[in-house]
């Protein structure tokens, strides 16, 4: 099947994700054992902070953004509880759909994604549940973990089988707020180099965050109600 990325930006691509493959193989032989959070980007003018770690037992990296968003409370929480407009900032993100409502803190939700350089797609299936925000716990708490076998496999598309992430989101005043959101993921089956995977694991919570911060700019949670119960 012919590639339909124009040439440029294919050289442009690989040069990078070849220069990162070297860079990683000297840091995997310089720091294989150093499991303490690791900067990989301050972003002061967006309020971004990303950080990536080794962990035991773990092929690839553990992940922790941390954003200061110039948008009240409600709207944050709000938006990020938007199953169906993940597509609009999540990374590579090319569907997002709620599956299913179970409550007013839980509900099932579909993420499909583009995968780079002709290898399969990627979709996860993700059992989010909601601890509100309240005067005795100041943060929403918001849980996203894989469940593979809800929904059959799509053909030609790999399901992604390990999906473990926490957001926190908390109030500074009333014009911003504060995201802290860490976790880990698995690619699934198909051949990818474990350093590819890194690379993006690495590069998505800025992506995100940096991505999710430009669509909290125009979303109005007024013109719509919140599908479920972030605060008491």
């Amino acid at each position: 099947m012919m590639l339909k990325t124009p040439l440029p930006l294919l050289l442009t691509t690989l040069m990078s994700l070849n220069s990162y493959a070297a860079l990683e193989d000297e840091n995997n032989n310089l720091s294989l054992q150093d499991k303490d959070w690791q900067l990989v980007k301050k972003d002061n003018r967006h309020g971004i902070t990303s950080y990536s770690k080794l962990e035991d037992g773990k092929s690839y990296r553990s992940f922790k953004a941390e954003v200061l968003y110039e948008q009240p409370f409600d709207v944050t929480a709000c938006h990020q509880l938007d199953a169906n407009n993940f597509r609009k900032w999540f990374m590579n993100s090319k569907e997002s759909r709620l599956l299913q409502r179970v409550s007013d803190t839980e509900f099932y939700m579909y993420l499909r994604f583009k995968a780079p350089l002709a290898v399969p797609d990627r979709d996860v299936v993700l059992n989010v549940s909601i601890q509100p925000y309240s005067e005795k716990k100041p943060v929403l708490v918001i849980s996203y973990k894989a469940v593979p076998d809800y929904l059959p496999p799509v053909s030609n598309v790999v399901r992604i089988p390990v999906w473990d992430v926490t957001t926190v989101i908390k109030p500074i005043d009333n014009q911003q707020s504060q995201e802290i959101t860490f976790g880990y993921a698995e690619a699934g089956k198909g051949h990818i180099p474990i350093w590819l995977i890194n690379f993006f694991q690495k590069q998505m919570p800025y992506s995100n965050s940096l991505a999710r911060g430009r669509d909290l700019k125009t979303y109005q949670v007024e013109a719509k109600n919140c599908d479920f119960k972030y605060k008491e």
